[in-house]
Parts: structure tokens; C-alpha cells; sequence
């Protein structure tokens, strides 16, 4: 038996835990001492909890002190459960290092016995259900939660839920809204938050599910019915939801575009509990208030949470976006700044305080920012030349790029396939570097990434027209690129740019006046000079001087070519 010296620890650390996790009970710290009883007089409940209390200490304490062998202190976490079924402390013990090792059979045996000894007691037919599923007997698990159901008389919402979940995970949606009338029929279940919350679930997810097969006035009420039904859920959600179930149903009233109704739903959790909300709900809360056209109030929440010593790097990020949403810039940058002192090591928090360095066209703190990452990923290669470009480091910017291509950085970070826009910029650098054939070909990448996207087509059409390449095929992108926007004057000058490297110089003027239009009353340098290219080429000589005068001062990369073409047009006639 160990001396009281060496279990002391053990204990207190076991009775900290065990009040955490019992609803109900609390270290009264900070209030005043209660006067004791006059007598000590346990009645059953009491005896019960104290003995559950000692098996939870030893079962702790064997933990602690065993080797590597863990049924010991498994048997004390039982008794202890089976005296307290409800205490998920307990159960989180017992359960955890099976899960972990991957032994579901041992859990199973744990299972079965308190099953017997507590029939109605949701926690354990949940976690038997999840073993049955971690052993892909998923039929089994569903069969085992509704004979439980059953059994409770359809009285248990976190029974019902478990079911309605795995069948609305396996998009067996017609089996779920079977289950969800008949849960309507119950009086132990109507009108619970859970059930409406399923149902919005439901709804929603039909609606995008069979989208394309229903008509106009089935998605409307599919639509009226998910909203209606998560109404009812918030309603009822500050006295009956978990923190895990306030947080699904705040993102499903956001996706139904009730931003307002999440927000006061999750303000009245706020209030009615009388512990502090998880830093998770306070940020769905801000999103949800932002949502709502109540930015301040947003902001509020946000510098709570800044106070709080419980935020993840995800977290860090969403308070962050708070404050760069509403424009503050400054004070995102701070969050992160704030993250990156607690969390050194998370990458991706360097990569968002980089970027933002970028928006505040502060790229060399952003370059200074990323050099504390170690081993980086493509990613942070490409946010590299970024910034280099931005100081005007072109080849930098393009060693980078191609550094990030080339998979520098050891792990994956999901984003090793540069996206359009990357291959644009890719091509970008390549040009100004006058590596021409290299910008076409990053410039093809984009095209072949995603065809339909105009601003791609126009960039390679533009290229090739601009260095007098496949004009023909230039002329095919561009045209493309225009059907879909008809009024960009970027494509509309690609489209008579091209027209005038073909010798169509009439259609080139025509495109060439639609681009004028659609650039008023600011129009760009650049399709000034080419303005003024085109009516050279027709013999408008004075109309081609004007348009150049303009070119320069509207401001382009080009003045001196721009000079140059000026100087024997002052002499033409």
C-alpha cells in the first residue's frame, strides 16, 4: 500500500479533476466559508459519490505509477463509474487509453457491465455505439442506439442524436427523417432543441443534396423549413445545448443567412451560464454579430478575447479576421504579433501576419516575419515573392516561386499545386524578368487550371498578342475573356491590341473606343498608349499625339518609349 505521503498528490489532483468534471459541484474558492454541518450524517447518494471519489483517486494514482499496464487503474475508473454513471471525468479516463492503443474489445468488456448494471444511462450506448464504428460495425451501432431508444422510451435527445448523426453522415437522409418524425412523436422528445436542431440539419442538407432535381417552390420550402426549424432550436438552445452543440447550430443559422438569430442565441447561452463560455462561442458569437451589421459589438468580444489565456492558433487567426474585416489592420497584426509570442512554432500564424505586413505595404516586416519559420513550406516560398516583388526584388521574387515549385520545405501543406492566380504572378515575374517563353508557359498553366476563367484567358491571350505570339490563338482567348465580362476596359484594350497586331487596325479602333468608354473617367495609362498606337496606325496622328500626352500623364512604366513616339509625331503634318 503506498504511504499517504506518496499518494497525497495523486488524491488531490484526483478530487480537482473529479469536481471539474461532475455536474453541479464547484471549488467554492472565492466565496465564504460555509459554517459545517452539525453532524455527519451521509445518506446513500453521498456514500455513493465518496466512494466513487476514492476508486477515481486510485484509479489515478495506479495510472501515474503503473508501467505501461493500465487494467488496474481501468477497474477503479469503472467502479467509479458505475457508482456515478454520469461523470464523463471518469469515463474520459477509462475510455481514452483503449482508444488511443486502438483496443476496442477491452473497452467493450468495461462497457458491457456498466451497460447492465446502468441500461438508461446515454453516455456508455453512446461510446458502445462508437467502438461498433470504429470497427466498421456501423450496422451494429445503429442497431444498438435504436434498441436503446427504445428502451428509454424515447426519452434520451443525446441518443437520438448520436443515431440522427451517423445517418445524416452516411447522407441516408430518408432514414433520418423517419427517425426524426417519429422523435416528434414523442412527448419525451418533442419540441427539444436537438430534435429542431436535426431538423434544420436535415432540411439543409436536402437542399443542397437534391438541388438540381427540385424545383423552384420545393426549394423554397425546404429553405423556410430548415430556417423555421433552427429558429425553434435557438429558442431553446441557451437551457438545453452543449457548447459543441451551440457552436453547429450558430454556423448552420449563419449558413442560412441568420447571422442575427445565432448571435442573440449564443448571447443568451452567454448569459444564462454561469461559467465563462468557451473561447470557440465567443468567436462564432463576433462572426455572427459582424454578419449582422454590428461591427462594434463584434469588436467588443474580440478584445475579450485578446484577454483570455485559452486561445489556440485557429483562434488567434478568427480574432484576427475580426479586426482586418472591419479594417483594422494595425490591430490584426497585433493578434498575431500576440500569437506568435505564445505559439512560436505555428507556421501558418507567420504566413497570415505576413500577409497582412503585405495589405500594409510593409513587405520587409512581412520578409522579417517569415524568416522565423523554419523548414517552410511551398507556401511560404510563394507568400515570399510576394513580398520581394513588393520591394522590388523581381528575381528574388522568381527564385522564390521557383523554390516553392520545386517542393522546398519538407511536409506537404496542401497547397503544392500553384493555383491560377499564383501562375499569373509566376508569369508575371517571369515577364518582367524577360523571360518570355517561361511567363507563356505558367501562363498556359493558369488557362489549363481553369479554362473558363476570363482573367487568365485575357492574361495569356494578352501576352501572346503583346510579344506577337499565335496571334490567333491570342485572339480566340481574349475574345473569350470579353463575352464573359463586356465591359472590362482591361479586356476590351487586350481585344484591340490584338486586332492591331493582326493589321485589323478598324476593329482594333472600334474595340479600342468600347475600352476608352469603359475605362472613363480614369482611364489607364497603358490603354492610352495603345490608344494612341492604333490611331497612328489609321493616319490620326494628332489624335495619336493626344492620346500619348495622356498616356503620360495618367502615368505608365513606359514613359520614355512613350517620348520617343512623341518626338516625330510633333513633326508629322
Amino acid at each position: 500500500m503506498p504511504s499517504f505521503s506518496t499518494l497525497a498528490p495523486a488524491v488531490a489532483a484526483a478530487v480537482v479533476l473529479w469536481l471539474a468534471g461532475v455536474p453541479g459541484v464547484c471549488l467554492a474558492i472565492d466565496r465564504p466559508a460555509t459554517p459545517p454541518p452539525d453532524d455527519l450524517c451521509l445518506d446513500d447518494a453521498d456514500r455513493r459519490a465518496a466512494e466513487a471519489l476514492q476508486h477515481f483517486a486510485w484509479g489515478v494514482h495506479e495510472q501515474l505509477a503503473s508501467t505501461g499496464e493500465f487494467e488496474t487503474a481501468a477497474r477503479h475508473y469503472r467502479e467509479a463509474l458505475r457508482l456515478q454513471p454520469r461523470s464523463t471525468l471518469a469515463f474520459q479516463h477509462l475510455a481514452t487509453p483503449y482508444l488511443i492503443l486502438r483496443q476496442f474489445d477491452q473497452l467493450r468488456a468495461h462497457l458491457d457491465p456498466l451497460l447492465a448494471e446502468h441500461p438508461r444511462e446515454p453516455q456508455f450506448h453512446i461510446a458502445y455505439a462508437e467502438v461498433l464504428r470504429l470497427q466498421d460495425r456501423n450496422d451494429e451501432a445503429d442497431e444498438h442506439l435504436r434498441n436503446a431508444l427504445d428502451n428509454s422510451g424515447w426519452t434520451e435527445p443525446f441518443l437520438l442524436w448520436e443515431l440522427f448523426g451517423a445517418l445524416w453522415n452516411e447522407e441516408r437522409y430518408d432514414d433520418a427523417a423517419a427517425l426524426l418524425k417519429r422523435a416528434r412523436r414523442a412527448p419525451g422528445l418533442r419540441g427539444h432543441f436537438l430534435v429542431d436542431h436535426a431538423e434544420a440539419m436535415l432540411s439543409a442538407s436536402l437542399l443542397e443534396a437534391r438541388a438540381e432535381s427540385l424545383s423552384e417552390r420545393q426549394a423554397r420550402r425546404l429553405a423556410q423549413r430548415a430556417l423555421s426549424a433552427a429558429r425553434r432550436a435557438a429558442v431553446q438552445a441557451p437551457a438545453q445545448a452543449r457548447p459543441a452543440d451551440l457552436e453547429a447550430l450558430a454556423a448552420l443559422l449563419i449558413d442560412l443567412d441568420a447571422p442575427a438569430t445565432a448571435a442573440a442565441m449564443l448571447r443568451n447561452a452567454r448569459i444564462a451560464s454561469q461559467d465563462e463560455p468557451p473561447p470557440e462561442l465567443l468567436v462564432v458569437e463576433a462572426q455572427a454579430l459582424q454578419l449582422s451589421g454590428c461591427p462594434e459589438w463584434a469588436l467588443d468580444l474580440a478584445e475579450d478575447l485578446r484577454r483570455r489565456d485559452d486561445l489556440t492558433p485557429p483562434l488567434y487567426g478568427a480574432v484576427a479576421a475580426l479586426y482586418a474585416d472591419s479594417d483594422r489592420l494595425d490591430d490584426a497584426a497585433l493578434v498575431y504579433e500576440e500569437a506568435l509570442r505564445r505559439f512560436p512554432d505555428a507556421g501558418l500564424l507567420r504566413a497570415y501576419l505576413a500577409q497582412l505586413y503585405l495589405r500594409l505595404d510593409q513587405p520587409a516586416k512581412g520578409l522579417e516575419t517569415l524568416k522565423g519559420w523554419t523548414d517552410p513550406p511551398a507556401i511560404a516560398h510563394r507568400l515570399t515573392a510576394y513580398l520581394q516583388r513588393a520591394l522590388g526584388q523581381g528575381r528574388a521574387a522568381l527564385e522564390s516561386l521557383q523554390r516553392a515549385e520545386a517542393g522546398a520545405g519538407g511536409e506537404s501543406d496542401g497547397a503544392d499545386t500553384p493555383t491560377t492566380e499564383v501562375c499569373l504572378f509566376a508569369a508575371t515575374l517571369c515577364e518582367e524578368q524577360g523571360q518570355i517563353d517561361q511567363a507563356i508557359e505558367y501562363a498556359r498553366r493558369a488557362v489549363e487550371q481553369d479554362p473558363d476563367d476570363p482573367s487568365a484567358c485575357n492574361f495569356l491571350g494578352y501576352l501572346l498578342a503583346d510579344h506577337n505570339r499565335d496571334l490567333d490563338t491570342a485572339a480566340e482567348l481574349i475574345t473569350k475573356a470579353v463575352a464573359a465580362e463586356p465591359d472590362n476596359d482591361a479586356f476590351l484594350d487586350s481585344l484591340a491590341w490584338v486586332r492591331f497586331r493582326q493589321g485589323r487596325f478598324d476593329e482594333a479602333h472600334a474595340a479600342m473606343n468600347r475600352a476608352l468608354t469603359a475605362g472613363l473617367p480614369a482611364v489607364d495609362g497603358v490603354i492610352l498608349d495603345h490608344a494612341g498606337d492604333i490611331a497612328d496606325a489609321l493616319g490620326l496622328h494628332h489624335l495619336a499625339t493626344w492620346y500619348w500626352n495622356r498616356a503620360l500623364t495618367a502615368g505608365v512604366p513606359n514613359a520614355s518609349a512613350i517620348r520617343t513616339k512623341l518626338a516625330p509625331a510633333a513633326t508629322a503634318p
